[in-house]
């Protein structure tokens, strides 16, 4: 299996799912990890995804998690994220406006 640039990090703690994601989100690894994502949240009423160590993240990132907002809105799953505001995951995320779509955190809720 080659290099996929991130990695990630399954937590359940009863209907909620915490997926930790470390490295960088881009074109190469977009799909496999909204796909790996999509499938923690089957049976959680609560994905919190956390880009605290996500050191690179592209328009693929932006799209990843807006396609999880809206995909998960559909199955009434609170969808939140984990961006500290100095990160480069919430640099991204306010430049493109995705906290108006999502609530991000600072820190663990």
């Amino acid at each position: 299996m080659r290099d996929r640039l991130a990695k990630l990090e399954i937590t359940r703690s009863g209907a909620m799912t915490l997926v930790t994601l470390t490295g960088e989100i881009d074109l190469s690894n977009g799909e496999w990890l909204q796909s790996e994502i999509q499938e923690s949240a089957v049976g959680s009423n609560h994905l919190i995804v956390d880009l605290s160590g996500i050191d690179f993240m592209d328009s693929q990132g932006v799209r990843l998690l807006h396609d999880l907002a809206k995909s998960l809105s559909l199955t009434e799953v609170l969808f939140e994220v984990i961006a500290p505001s100095d990160g480069v995951a919430a640099h991204v995320l306010r430049l493109t406006r995705m906290d108006e779509r999502f609530t991000i955190h600072e820190s663990a809720p």
